[in-house]
């Protein structure tokens, strides 16, 4: 841990967030954190950080990465082992983990205020016995974003009429 690292750590304690919060933000583990809190003073400065015997390879590492984001560490292992490479395995994983591109999620979170928004549908029930033969039951249904209540009246029909009339009865 460097003399930057402690000094944020202790200064976003300061700003009252908790050690999950803190880790979450600077992207490291809880425990580095609370080993952080608990040292009463910075750690010594250390001299120059020693070289790895797989920088010469993180430019080919990035690249392949790049090209194929979904070969395992073990595959790029065995290739960077072919080109002579003579590091461990559990060194290449690290590695990749920190060069592999992440994946940011697919989805967005919507958030709505009470009233804002509504999501409407028509959905079928069942037919039912009616004078002159059998009809189809369907039903409206509209639920509110923002609290998830819910409201649902049946119709004999999907009409232009009965969506207008649903949604007047709805709001």
């Amino acid at each position: 841990m460097t003399r930057e690292d402690w000094l944020e750590i202790k200064r976003l304690k300061d700003q009252g967030l908790g050690i999950r919060a803190i880790a979450k933000r600077l992207g490291t583990h809880r425990r580095r954190v609370r080993k952080a809190l608990a040292a009463n003073h910075p750690p010594k400065r250390m001299g120059k950080p020693r070289g790895s015997i797989i920088d010469n390879y993180r430019g080919w590492l990035l690249a392949k990465l790049e090209q194929y984001p979904e070969l395992s560490a073990a595959r790029l292992h065995a290739m960077l082992h072919e080109q002579g490479f003579k590091g461990s395995y559990s060194l290449v994983k690290q590695t990749v983990s920190e060069l592999r591109p992440r994946i940011k999620p697919v989805y967005q979170t919507l958030h709505f205020s009470p009233g804002e928004c509504a999501q409407v549908d028509w959905g079928v029930w069942k037919t039912i016995n009616v004078e002159g033969g059998r009809r189809r039951l369907s039903f409206f249904a509209m639920t509110m974003a923002y609290s998830r209540m819910l409201y649902a009246e049946f119709f004999f029909g999907e009409t232009i009429e009965f969506w207008l009339s649903a949604h007047q009865n709805a709001f």
